[in-house]
């Protein structure tokens, strides 16, 4: 016997403990505890009274939670382990509510955590990993072997099924490339307003004394990349703060090598080559032309040129010989108003008397759509 400690009823915790065990065995919700299991009659550690180690996250303290037994001859309520002890279970004194766990006790929870260890997949390993395979190595194993489905990209880790690629650095990478190399191109249809107003501009302003208007097979919108299109926003602010700009279109002829606009070859498809002015114009927003130069060099100076006048910028396309279809760029340029004073070569656009316009800066000018039109023909022969 030992006296009481301080002004406690009881000498210590473990009499306290056993004191409520036995208070709570005479009746309620926990009384009808007998077997040995649940901490009614000793046994060993799968009964009452467990360390707070057995379920991470809860402190049983003795029998402070005490033990409930599932309802008699459930199958739902045994061990999902072994099949024969009732699940243990153990009463929440925030909530009251109890709480029944899927195993009888520690051995049988530690037992099936053994057997449920993920393992390697590779063939004749079986090594506890902690994804589908226990190394890198194995991983391309198994895909060099034709055991996993290579991911779409890198070819060379197994897919993440029901994902095509490995991981999502690669799905990202593929993503991008796709974008890249996608066609900035998109079918502007003959019933749209922009289709009409693009045909009746070069028509109107098509001025030849010998090649009547060309027949339009076809207009595409240029999508040009953020880059270019803030680039172009910022060269019209800066117009604006000098006192004042219009903004207007003027066309880009070049010659086009490859097969853009022909049907039979894919008509929005551009070609990466360096001697194609159209496609590079359209890929780099006038940044360089074809040949890698930087400019054009003419009368006015180094820069890039084009026409209000489609019948001149015309004389600038060229195209293998067995194509008929014949490619110009429509595009926006920077006019600073007559009466602005300032660097005017700077921020805008200059067009002489003749309707040709010449920009010393590239950001006064931005690709806008794509016209792809038969070759025109003389006049004589259409009369």
């Amino acid at each position: 016997m030992r006296p009481k400690f301080g002004t406690h009823e009881y000498c210590g915790r473990t009499c306290a403990d056993e004191a409520k065990r036995k208070a709570n065995s005479g009746g309620g919700l926990l009384g009808a505890i007998t077997s040995p299991f649940w901490g009614g009659g000793g046994g060993d550690d799968e009964g009452a009274g467990r360390s707070s180690s057995q379920y991470p996250g809860r402190s049983t303290g003795g029998s402070s939670y005490g033990a409930m037994p599932p309802a008699a001859g459930s199958g739902d309520n045994l061990c999902e382990h072994c099949h024969a002890k009732p699940k243990y279970a153990e009463k929440d004194p925030r909530t009251g509510a109890v709480v029944i766990y899927p195993f009888c006790g520690r051995t049988c929870r530690n037992v099936n955590a053994q057997l449920n260890v993920q393992r390697c997949q590779l063939r004749d390993c079986g090594k506890p990993s902690q994804g589908q395979y226990c190394s890198d190595k194995h991983a391309k194993k198994a895909v060099q072997k034709g055991y996993a489905q290579a991911c779409a990209y890198c070819k060379e880790y197994p897919a993440n099924l029901p994902y095509e690629y490995c991981s999502k650095d690669c799905g990202m990478k593929d993503a991008r490339e796709r974008d890249r190399n996608a066609s900035p191109l998109s079918l502007i249809t003959q019933d749209k307003n922009n289709y009409i107003s693009i045909a009746r501009r070069l028509n109107e302003r098509w001025d030849d004394p010998i090649l009547a208007p060309p027949e339009i097979k076809a207009i595409f919108q240029i999508s040009v990349s953020k880059k270019y299109e803030n680039r172009f926003k910022e060269a019209v602010s800066a117009a604006e703060r000098l006192g004042g700009s219009t903004t207007k279109s003027a066309f880009y002829g070049g010659q086009c090598i490859c097969d853009l606009g022909v049907p039979q070859f894919g008509t929005d498809q551009l070609c990466s080559w360096g001697s194609c002015s159209i496609c590079i114009v359209i890929r780099k927003c006038f940044d360089v032309l074809e040949f890698n130069l930087p400019h054009h060099t003419g009368d006015l100076g180094k820069g890039i040129y084009a026409n209000l006048n489609p019948a001149k910028a015309n004389r600038f396309t060229v195209r293998k010989s067995n194509h008929e279809i014949r490619a110009m760029i429509l595009c926006s340029i920077i006019q600073v108003d007559d009466y602005v004073q300032g660097d005017k070569k700077k921020h805008s656009a200059f067009i002489d008397e003749t309707g040709r316009v010449f920009c010393a800066n590239k950001d006064v000018i931005l690709p806008r759509q794509l016209i792809l039109y038969k070759t025109p023909e003389p006049r004589a022969i259409l009369q």
